[in-house]
This record gives C-alpha cells, structure tokens and sequence, in this order.
C-alpha cells in the first residue's frame, strides 16, 4: 500500500464507495456494504457496480 499525502484525511461527511465485478457472488459483498442513505448504482445486468454514501 502506498503512503498517504500528508494533507490526506477523511474529509467531510464520512464519504465511502465499493466497486464490484458483474458476478453473482459480488451482489452478497455489495450488501455488506450498505448502510443507511448509501447509494447503489447497478451493471446493467441488475447486480450492483456501485455502493456508496
């Protein structure tokens, strides 16, 4: 893993995402990452792409 910058934080509200392959194992990753007003953009074969807040 590479070094953070020394202003790196992070930042204001707490902000996250995931990224997920268009796999059906993928969609039960995906759902542990949504949290209360997270957001979840799908492939378009319906399973999740993208989770986040």
């Amino acid at each position: 893993m590479t070094e953070l910058h020394e202003s790196a934080g992070t930042g204001p509200g707490d902000a996250h995402f995931a990224v997920f392959t268009d796999r059906a194992d993928a969609a039960a990753v995906a759902r542990s990452f949504a949290r209360r007003g997270s957001r979840t953009l799908a492939h378009a074969s319906g399973r999740p792409w993208l989770v986040g807040h």
